[in-house]
């Protein structure tokens, strides 16, 4: 899938250039995310293939939730309901 037909605007920066472009795009937003990534995969002492999708759409629902001061589990009914009714 292309980026831009799923909504997203894919910048880019030159780290040969500098670890900033112009644009004030840079990596340290995915870098962190990266990391909290791995220690989870860590923790649960790996992930197959199989349930790698699955465990990264937990963590970006769970981080989400965690950034919008949400509650999870209310959350989580809320799109249980619009599953449901789909």
């Amino acid at each position: 899938h292309n980026l831009s037909t799923l909504g997203y605007n894919h910048l880019t920066v030159n780290h040969s250039i500098s670890f900033v472009s112009l644009e004030g795009v840079h990596t340290q937003m995915i870098e962190g995310v990266w990391s909290q990534v791995k220690a989870m995969i860590k923790v649960h002492h790996g992930w197959t293939a199989k349930d790698l999708p699955g465990q990264l759409d937990q963590f970006s629902f769970q981080r989400e939730c965690k950034a919008n001061h949400d509650n999870i589990i209310l959350e989580f009914f809320k799109l249980l309901h619009v599953v449901t009714f789909y």
